[in-house]
């Protein structure tokens, strides 16, 4: 079978369950490709003296390869990424989780309770004509900022770069291009590698993958910052995108406000910016179920304040605040430690590095300047309020009308967790139990440690005075530090691999600076490892280590495999040297060998499921039990795999289940078939098949191995075709002496499934012999077919197969007469 002409359309779930020897149920799938919709769709806006920032994660579901946006701004803005789990932590830091204490018992645990100018913009000169202002690959998308002179000319560049342009779209766009506004075009970026390895200023993307390539749930979130005169949220092109309209809108704004249009009953929580400071920064609350002193109750509360730290469960909000806080005092769209995350993104996507746990490493990297940011400027949210707005949003108005606020104060009996809790977007009932907060501890001053520095700075004065001769010595080395030093580097400057690799950092340069550097090949090497190993910036370590993975080669090998060894490394390089590695394997055995550090490097299940896929399309044939043997290997992989196996021709899985050298291949290739002959009624006749008994054969077609039997829908000629075979078998293994197989084919016969299709009446858990079974099907089948069977092996002469046709008869004729 050729990989590459695969049309798959399933998804590989799970595999249940089944007797080794007995019926085995099918591997769920599904094939639901088309993009729908799905969930609640959230979104955060930040607002505050002309600079507007919003965040979004989408729902969907259906083909990644289909997936993209479509969103206009009044203004072009910054683009990064946002953590998947940003949601989470903007309505924890609304209702902040409360850790409950039983006093009664020993019980602890954490319960979820339930003005700036505007940029001036030359206007374009025909209405056919587009604008690309900026493009950036952005974690998993492909991000395009361009200005539209029409609509027509927006669908057109939309058509011809891979985007599906929504039908009825055209009057929304329209008022957009007449307001001046700008688009964001994004789309998912997959694909082989020359197509995935997306870089800053890309014209072209390759969106092909496997057909049938599918997702479900929420796609990568991200967060646009942008200067417009008036708040504003432009969701009326997501009127195209379905019937589900309820949204949750969470509005950091200077004042309380709702939405125009849209019913004030929809606002259901307004966070003042105190109290919003207070559940970012203070101990997470206490809940006391019971009755008890005070001291007791302290004590209680003292033992579980290692779950009450709110980081873990709000951080990512007061992250967020705060850096747009901060972009509004500083008056600028982009924070360093935003580009820096841009890079490590785009790095581990040159990797295949994609998800959470890889979305972890990056963050623990700039983790610091984050740290920075929320103590700058996270006290300022005092100044601010949110505002959470929750419900079915009129069609009309999301089709015809920009998201517009106006100041509103919601009724402070509505105003509470009771009534409506952000984490659960519902209700939250009323609480059991005591809150108990206690008041935070003052932290400590400052004052000793400025006297700890002030000694310290004494002792420096009193030691130089009693040794001058030491001050004057290290005087002389700063000295020559200061004439020598910038000569000394200026050798290294001077080469050419050297002030290449210093450039990598430069976004704009990365990908014409990595092409001249891979060009260079093993010259740039020795450098590059340099950069890899001891490198003082992240972003040059990581690109150096993408270089050294397209340079290849045994030496590049074996220093990679040396980093992604040393436990010194920063884990992020580990497993970008690591997944460097994957990248550079030539075969499946290698892709196996690494797959052993899935569990110390969980980020590496994309790579190596897509180095997987690539090694396979490379091979005109492979073989089902290669598939299904790489699948029971690497269990993590079966979702790719999964996709691969249930294309290919249902004989080849048919074959692998009955002659698969291993059990789990077998047990597996029986799994696939019961899920793809929901869609195949050929699967039981070829099952049946390769089951046929011939009276000549030298051992049972499932020799060496159990007897599996796929759970389908059998009808009443596949499934007689099978059970007469098999009760052929059962008598042939006892003219054999094997008990063994006699036992399997026990085992499946007695399914009530498949006795109820073919006619007969299983004994279900009763242990019955070779006669039992002849007189069983017997009576199914009639006297004729019983004893066409006999005469295949030549026992019908036989006393006791004579007996059994007797036994047949008289119970015919019994029947009659009570009849």
């Amino acid at each position: 079978m050729n990989i590459r002409n695969t049309i798959v359309c399933m998804v590989f779930t799970c595999l249940l369950y089944a007797d080794p020897c007995g019926m085995v149920p099918p591997i769920h799938t599904t094939g639901n490709n088309a993009i729908t919709r799905i969930g609640l769709q959230k979104t955060y806006v930040f607002y505050k003296d002309g600079l507007q920032t919003v965040v979004i994660r989408p729902g969907f579901s259906g083909k990644v390869d289909q997936f993209g946006m479509l969103i206009p701004f009044p203004s072009p803005p910054s683009l990064r990424k946002v953590p998947d789990n940003i949601f989470e932590h903007i309505a924890a830091s609304i209702d902040p989780p409360e850790v409950v204490v039983n006093v009664n018992r020993r019980l602890r645990m954490l319960k979820e309770t339930t003005s700036q100018h505007l940029p001036s913009s030359a206007p374009l000169s025909y209405k056919n004509e587009v604008k690309v202002l900026k493009q950036e690959a952005v974690g998993m998308y492909e991000v395009t900022v361009l200005e539209a002179g029409s609509a027509a000319a927006l669908k057109r560049w939309m058509d011809q770069h891979g985007y599906r342009y929504p039908t009825g779209m055209d009057k929304a766009c329209e008022d957009y291009v007449a307001l001046g506004w700008c688009f964001v075009a994004v789309k998912t970026r997959v694909g082989q590698k020359q197509g995935v390895a997306a870089r800053p200023g890309m014209r072209n993307v390759n969106s092909k993958l496997p057909k049938g390539s599918s997702f479900d749930g929420h796609v990568q979130g991200m967060g646009f910052r942008f200067y417009t005169k008036k708040m504003v949220v432009p969701m009326r092109l997501s009127a195209f995108n379905g019937d589900n309209f309820r949204n949750i809108v969470y509005i950091l704004t200077d004042k309380p406000c709702a939405i125009e249009k849209i019913p004030t009953k929809f606002v259901r929580r307004q966070i003042s910016g105190e109290k919003l400071y207070n559940n970012l920064t203070k101990l997470l609350p206490v809940r006391i179920i019971g009755r008890a002193n005070r001291a007791f109750i302290e004590r209680r509360v003292q033992e579980v304040r290692y779950l009450r730290n709110p980081q873990p469960r709000n951080g990512l909000a007061a992250e967020l605040y705060s850096a747009d806080l901060l972009a509004l005092r500083e008056k600028k769209l982009e924070h360093d430690h935003e580009e820096q995350e841009k890079a490590l993104l785009r790095i581990s996507e040159n990797l295949l590095l994609r998800g959470k746990a890889i979305d972890k490493l990056h963050g623990e990297v700039i983790a610091k300047q984050r740290q920075k940011i929320v103590e700058f400027a996270l006290e300022e949210i005092k100044n601010m309020t949110l505002t959470v707005v929750d419900g079915d949003f009129p069609k009309e108005v999301i089709a015809n009308h920009n998201l517009s606020f106006r100041r509103y104060e919601m009724s402070s009996t509505n105003n509470n967790t009771e009534k409506y809790d952000a984490k659960k977007c519902a209700p939250g009932g009323k609480m059991y139990g005591e809150l108990f907060v206690p008041q935070q501890q003052p932290k400590k001053s400052g004052f000793v440690n400025s006297i700890w520095f002030l000694l310290g700075g004494l002792f420096l004065l009193l030691l130089c005075k009693k040794f001058p001769r030491m001050l004057h010595t290290a005087c002389v080395l700063v000295l020559c530090t200061a004439i020598f030093a910038p000569n000394l580097h200026a050798d290294n400057d001077g080469d050419e691999v050297y002030k290449l690799i210093q450039q990598l950092d430069d976004y704009k340069k990365t990908s014409s600076i990595m092409q001249q550097l891979v060009k260079m090949g093993q010259k740039a090497v020795p450098h590059l490892l340099g950069e890899a190993v001891e490198g003082s910036d992240m972003v040059q370590r990581g690109w150096a280590i993408v270089c050294l993975s397209q340079i290849g080669g045994s030496t590049v090998d074996a220093h990679l495999q040396n980093i992604h060894q040393n436990q010194k490394q920063p884990m992020l390089v580990r497993t970008w040297a690591i997944a460097a590695r994957i990248q550079m394997t030539q075969s499946l055995g290698e892709v196996m060998d690494m797959s052993q550090h899935l569990s110390q490097f969980p980020a590496l299940e994309r790579p190596i499921g897509k180095r997987v896929m690539a090694l396979l399309a490379s091979e005109d044939n492979v073989s089902a039990e290669k598939l299904l043997g790489l699948a029971q290997r690497m269990p993590k992989l079966q979702g790719v795999l999964g996709k691969v196996i249930t294309g290919l021709d249902s004989k080849e899985l048919v074959q692998a289940m009955a002659t698969a050298k291993d059990q789990q291949v077998r047990r597996l290739a029986a799994g696939y078939l019961a899920s793809m002959a929901q869609n195949n009624n050929k699967i039981p006749y070829e099952v049946a098949s390769v089951y046929e008994f011939k009276v000549d054969a030298k051992d049972v077609p499932w020799a060496n191995g159990p007897l599996f039997v796929p759970g389908l829908r059998w009808d009443r000629e596949s499934s007689r075709t099978l059970v007469g075979s098999l009760i052929s078998w059962h008598l042939w293994c006892e003219r054999k002496g094997k008990k063994a197989e006699q036992r399997q084919i026990h085992n499946n016969i007695r399914s009530l499934s498949l006795a109820q299709a073919a006619g007969y009446e299983s004994p279900a858990w009763n242990e019955i012999g070779t006669d039992q079974w002849l007189l069983v099907w017997g009576k199914a089948v009639g006297q004729k077919e019983l004893l066409r069977l006999l005469k295949e092996q030549n026992v019908q002469n036989e006393k006791r197969y004579i007996e059994i046709l007797k036994q047949l008869s008289q119970q015919k004729v019994q029947e009659r007469e009570q009849w």
